[in-house]
């Protein structure tokens, strides 16, 4: 609901801001908008002025949830209005992805989420992809001992919207 009201979403990011020490990196994550992007605008704007570290924006509406297609376009408005990093996210699942991200969007930085968790080893193909190489990909037993590692860690992580995969 927040992605409704761009002056509040500004208040908490300045209150967040003002209470931590200025060493102390913050950020925030929003989408488009909820229910559509008409005021993606006006959330760049209200953000614009507070000294966030950087912002990671999920390029759909909180209602398309997580149908494709992901708008990446719409993140380079924000490239242009935010004087901080902005980190493109939504559906990046192989390095041909993240290339058409960076194109369309003019972002540099990518929050890998259910791509990760599909492919354990996007991230390292993602740098390969980028150096020009061929990316690695990692064997059955590789992939199997990074979830042993990873597994145990998702219980500390659990919230209401990932209680279903546990």
């Amino acid at each position: 609901m927040l992605l409704r009201s761009p002056k509040l979403i500004r208040s908490i990011c300045e209150q967040v801001r003002d209470s931590v020490p200025e060493r102390t990196p913050v950020t925030a994550k929003i989408r488009l908008g909820y229910d559509s992007d008409e005021q993606f605008e006006k959330i760049l704007d209200a953000l614009s002025g507070v000294a966030l570290s950087e912002i990671t924006i999920h390029a759909r509406t909180k209602r398309q949830g997580y149908r494709p297609p992901a708008h990446w376009h719409q993140l380079k408005q924000a490239r242009l209005m935010l004087p901080y990093p902005v980190i493109a996210n939504g559906e990046l699942w192989t390095p041909a992805d993240v290339a058409r991200c960076a194109e369309m969007s003019g972002c540099d930085a990518f929050m890998l989420a259910r791509g990760a968790l599909c492919r354990p080893d996007l991230g390292a193909a993602i740098v390969a992809a980028h150096r020009g190489e061929v990316g690695p990909t990692f064997s059955w037993p590789e992939a199997q001992q990074l979830l042993v590692t990873f597994w145990p860690v998702t219980g500390r992580c659990t919230t209401r919207a990932t209680r279903s995969i546990r």
